[in-house]
């Protein structure tokens, strides 16, 4: 069995102003934001279960060249590890293209996770670990709590 890795990340204003070193995707040269530590943990962590490229990430409530993205695939088959971190890097903290959006709605990113994580399934045998990453303001919160439900009840993921 394969594990698959999943990471959103919030590109919303409740993560501070871009640019900003009150931000929380604010990047230093001489130390890592809280996303980019998460993010560096979950890699290492969970690069010793996984067995392929099949790890994913992507942003959400991000403006992307002024125009608004419930969801965006920042890159697909990723190597864990260093790599996620890159990734992060250059699609967000370095990225001139994106600006924070207003509000997180999380569901298309679940329903994205769940439609891919049973596709996935019915080609292989692998289970999918989604990992959010958020500033705390969710909208649509117990919307998204059912439909965390649903989706742990319906596909291999948690």
């Amino acid at each position: 069995c394969s594990l698959d890795v999943m990471v959103g990340i919030d590109c919303t204003v409740a993560n501070g102003e871009k640019g900003s070193e009150k931000s929380l995707h604010y990047a230093a040269s001489h130390w890592l934001n809280d996303y980019q530590a998460g993010i560096q943990k979950l890699g290492t962590i969970l690069e010793n279960f996984a067995r392929g490229k099949y790890s994913n990430m992507w942003g959400y409530g991000a403006k992307i060249k002024d125009e608004e993205k419930d969801i965006h695939l920042m890159s697909d088959h990723i190597c864990l590890g260093k790599e996620l971190l890159q990734v992060y890097d250059k699609c967000v903290v370095d990225n001139a293209d994106i600006a924070f959006g207003p509000t997180a709605n999380l569901k298309p990113l679940i329903q994205a996770a769940t439609f891919r994580t049973i596709r996935a399934s019915k080609r292989r045998q692998c289970y999918t670990v989604l990992c959010i990453f958020t500033a705390g303001k969710v909208d649509d919160l117990q919307e998204t709590i059912d439909l965390i439900c649903t989706a742990a009840e319906d596909a291999p993921m948690s």
